[in-house]
């Protein structure tokens, strides 16, 4: 089920709370991909990005311990706390 956020410019298929199965830019909008220059703590990551994007859609987060997803639990040099690595957003 395709769920559209027109404030935000996109559509996202629902997931497995709290996952999207996708996300997609609704015409006449784009979704840009910024990749940040260190891993950031959640709270300096969400100060960032409230300064550069009009509505965030998707993150890659990373953690020091597993959680449902296998993939934000590096085996080599884990993050000392959990963070955001890359976002993707309109701006």
């Amino acid at each position: 089920m395709l769920i559209e956020n027109s404030k935000g410019g996109y559509s996202f298929l629902k997931g497995s709370a709290p996952y999207s199965a996708g996300v997609v830019a609704s015409r006449g909008f784009r979704i840009d991909h910024a990749r940040l220059s260190k891993p950031l703590p959640i709270a300096a990551a969400f100060e960032r990005i409230d300064a550069y994007l009009k509505a965030l859609c998707a993150m890659e987060l990373r953690s020091p311990n597993p959680v449902a997803r296998t993939n934000v639990a590096p085996e080599i040099a884990p993050p000392s706390e959990p963070v955001i690595t890359t976002v993707f957003g309109s701006a």
